[in-house]
């Protein structure tokens, strides 16, 4: 037998069935297009009320034997159903007594016929979702058709207004019980929310101010503006607010204001209906002092650096741009280190004769910037694009490079810090040479070195980083260091990377924000690259991996430090993901690609089980991913190296142009490479010196996207096609409306005057009598002459109708434009060759 919790369940779900019929035979009573429906309900309306009620007798039998806790409350299903029960009744009978024959009228009485009574169409209540500025005529059509009837119950204006609004509008009403009685209470939870006056002009004023200019003078802009500006304006006027023109510099001042500040004032004026633009002053101005007084210790602090000596956007700059003068006026200044020039301290003769460690020490005395040199900020604060010439590091200066270390000198070092790796080279096996960096010494040593190698922690945390290769435009496969970050929502390139691979590039509008940053980083752009796994790790794919990437300056630098033999051993059964764990000749790897967790799942290899441990081992496509906590190679040893030597001449001289040129490798075309092999094999040059080839050297093709090169000037000079350095990307500097629309006005302007003096004049010329010139006719397409209008304003029309003069020579047409159609004479037009 069932439990008393079952049966009131039983109860009350066919009770709610009982009621649901009821509300469907109630609500097919207000739609004429259902009388039908209605009066077919309405005969079992007696049967379903009395099951109801047995139902609700039922309820409350079982509440005697049940706890506290299980009882079912009926009393506000009691009133709701009564109230549908007779409303279906009283309709019932106003249907009977509208379908009634008229009595028998008798004697000399007069039948009139009833007059036909138009039927107009049923008025419907639109949906309101919360949208402020419509709420107004939701409200009007609202309470006309369904609030201020007096026909309709407490219950069912409640069950109208809670169909007829959703979104917001239906959660602000959602927790109110839905009994007869509390539909006040709700409707005027509605209005309390969307009514206020200074919502509705606010939202009013924010389409007026986000508005676009228009671009021309059509019938559809000209109209759109009408349709915002003047119903909006006249919305705002409607609202009748006291003083219109203080409400507006209100809020113009609120919208230049950050969220914090605006929440701030909006919470001390809760109270207020409209505030005004003196109480938003008042309000800043107190703000203001506040935070000078607590920020005094650190206000003081700025005001201690001053500008000394030097610009900071030339501070990394390569030599020909050192040379260049800057077009903005500074102050007289003299160098802060010597105190006796006006330069900068990157060309001070004093600070270039000092070693690294003393030039660390300077800079730090100075309070200077560690990246670009300047007083006028913290590191911290940089906004510097300039890399060092040697490690390509945004962190230090180029002065300030350990040729040793690859970092920022330490402060008092009497000798030299290097890594394990220190005095082994490693030239990367990828095409792309520049892309994995080498430490290698600058200027040859004459003197007996005392090389110290400090040790380093003996622990350190792995990231998943692994050895694949990416495709380039050329589709050669080229060999890079990624990292797999599940904790990244995006994938990253760096830019670096992005110019080498000669991919196309799309604008992005994505900003990339870390742990601790104060600002977001704009992206650069984004592509679509694709990856594979290397060769060496034995992984083979069915096809590559498609990964689209954002792309930023740098992400980071070498994450795969030397582990233990003891791990590699512990893991030498496994292919691991990065190949340079096992090659202890390595260089500083920088990571060029980080792959977020969009494409984490798809890079798992669900064949293996993960390994856990000090570090794990994870599967995936590329090979194992090693991550976590592992031991890495330390070495405390001192070693004294008495070695002398001496460079050549011309070594010396080589390696500084390497240390002062940015390396610029360009992938070559696999083609160009096959077509030089091609001629190195089959050519030779006779005893004059000439080569000849009237044929070329590989099959011609007239699809653009084969990379065909044509052959240039430059292929005799360099054996490539010259290459322009690159420009420097100007999409990113603000630019007023003024100033971008005289630059467009401009353009436009120059474009017609040449096309009216060098095109325009070639159409209206005319011959002499003794040469038959063309004659108009129907159908052409022609420029109507005005002699107050510029050319460029000249209205395009087509010849209609030729008019015949007494020769019946054609000299007067009608031209049909789009402002109508006018008469002109033939040499009043100028005819377009189309």
């Amino acid at each position: 037998m069932p439990s008393v919790q079952d049966q009131i369940a039983l109860a009350v779900l066919n009770r709610n069935n009982h009621f649901e019929s009821m509300q469907r035979c109630f609500d097919a009573s207000k739609d004429a297009t259902k009388a039908i429906t209605f009066k077919v309900r309405a005969a079992r309306i007696e049967e379903t009320f009395r099951k109801f009620e047995e139902t609700i007798s039922t309820i409350q039998a079982l509440n005697l034997k049940a706890d506290a806790a299980d009882q079912v409350d009926c009393s506000q299903t009691i009133v709701a159903g009564e109230d549908l029960y007779y409303n279906i009744k009283a309709h019932m009978s106003s249907l009977n007594e509208h379908n009634q024959a008229p009595p028998v009228v008798t004697g000399a009485a007069t039948v009139q016929n009833p007059q036909p009574k138009i039927r107009l169409p049923t008025l419907s209540v639109p949906l309101f979702n919360g949208d402020v500025a419509s709420f107004p005529p939701w409200r009007s059509l609202y309470e006309q058709l369904i609030h201020n009837n007096q026909d309709l119950s407490d219950i069912e204006k409640f069950s109208y207004l809670k169909s007829y609004v959703q979104d917001s509008a239906a959660h602000c009403i959602e927790h109110i019980p839905f009994v007869a009685a509390n539909y006040p209470l709700a409707y005027q939870s509605l209005l309390t929310r969307f009514s206020k006056k200074r919502i509705l002009a606010n939202a009013y004023l924010a389409k007026v101010l986000t508005f676009q200019p228009l671009l021309s003078d059509n019938v559809k802009l000209l109209r759109n503006f009408l349709d915002i500006f003047h119903v909006n304006v006249e919305s705002i006027k409607g609202l009748k607010i006291q003083d219109l023109g203080e409400f507006i510099l209100l809020q113009l001042g609120l919208r230049a204001l950050d969220d914090k500040t605006r929440l701030e004032f909006e919470t001390s004026n809760v109270q207020v209906n409209f505030p005004t633009f003196n109480s938003l002053v008042k309000f800043v101005q107190k703000k203001c002092a506040i935070l000078e007084l607590t920020n005094d210790q650190s206000a003081s602090n700025n005001k201690s650096r001053v500008v000394t000596n030097h610009l900071t956007s030339t501070s990394t700059s390569s030599p020909s741009s050192r040379n260049k003068t800057s077009t903005r006026s500074l102050p007289s200044f003299t160098c802060s280190v010597c105190n006796s020039g006006e330069h900068r301290i990157a060309s001070c003769p004093k600070f270039l004769r000092m070693d690294t460690p003393q030039r660390y020490n300077q800079v730090k005395a100075l309070k200077l910037c560690f990246a670009c040199l300047s007083s006028t900020h913290a590191k911290s604060e940089c906004h510097s694009t300039y890399q060092c010439r040697v490690c390509r590091s945004t962190n230090h200066h180029s002065l300030l490079h350990s040729p040793e270390t690859g970092t920022t000198a330490s402060v008092g070092a009497s000798t030299s810090r290097v890594s394990n790796t220190a005095g082994r080279q490693h030239q990367p096996t990828s095409s792309f040479a520049g892309l994995l960096p080498t430490s290698s010494p600058c200027v040859a040593n004459t003197k007996p070195g005392n090389l110290s190698i400090q040790s380093q922690p003996t622990h350190q945390v792995l990231l998943g980083t692994a050895t694949i290769e990416i495709q380039d435009a050329f589709g050669q496969w080229n060999t890079i260091q990624c990292l797999i970050d599940a904790g990244s929502q995006i994938s990253v390139i760096s830019h670096r990377l992005a110019q080498l691979l000669k991919l196309p590039i799309q604008s992005s509008r994505i900003e990339v924000s870390g742990v601790g940053a104060d600002q977001p980083l704009r992206a650069k752009g984004e592509l679509v690259c694709h990856v594979r796994p290397h060769p060496d790790t034995n992984k083979v794919l069915s096809q590559p991996i498609s990964l689209r990437v954002v792309i930023l300056p740098k992400i980071a630098g070498d994450l795969s430090p030397r582990v233990s033999p003891e791990v590699l051993n512990q893991f030498g059964n496994l292919q691991l993901a990065d190949l340079s764990y096992k090659n202890p000749y390595r260089g500083n790897l920088n990571i060029d690609l980080l792959i977020g967790a969009e494409y984490y799942g798809q890079l798992m290899d669900l064949s293996s089980s993960m390994i856990v441990g000090s570090p794990s081992a994870i599967p995936t496509v590329f090979g194992w991913l090693l991550i976590g906590r592992a031991a890495v190679e330390s070495s405390s040893e001192k070693c004294h190296s008495f070695f002398i030597t001496e460079d050549p001449l011309a070594t010396q001289l080589q390696k500084f142009w390497e240390t002062e040129e940015v390396p610029n490798y360009q992938p070559q075309d696999p083609e160009a490479l096959a077509c030089e092999e091609q001629f190195l094999q089959t050519h030779e040059r006779d005893p004059s010196e000439a080569i000849l080839n009237s044929r070329p050297i590989c099959p011609l093709s007239s699809s653009p996207n084969d990379g065909v090169n044509y052959l240039t000037p430059g292929h005799f000079l360099i054996g490539g096609p010259l290459v322009a350095r690159p420009e420097i990307d100007m999409r990113e500097e603000p630019m007023s409306h003024l100033r971008r629309w005289q630059l467009i006005t401009q353009v436009v302007q120059c474009f017609w005057t040449r096309w009216s003096k060098d095109y325009l004049q070639t159409l209206i010329s005319r011959s002499k009598w003794t040469k038959p010139s063309e004659k108009l006719k129907v159908g052409d397409v022609v420029l109507v002459q005005g002699s107050t209008l510029p050319s460029q304003k000249w209205p395009l029309g087509v010849v209609t109708k030729v008019l015949p003069g007494p020769n019946n020579e054609g000299r007067v047409v009608c031209v049909r434009t789009a402002h109508g159609e006018l008469v002109r004479p033939a040499s009043k037009l100028a005819v377009l060759p189309v």
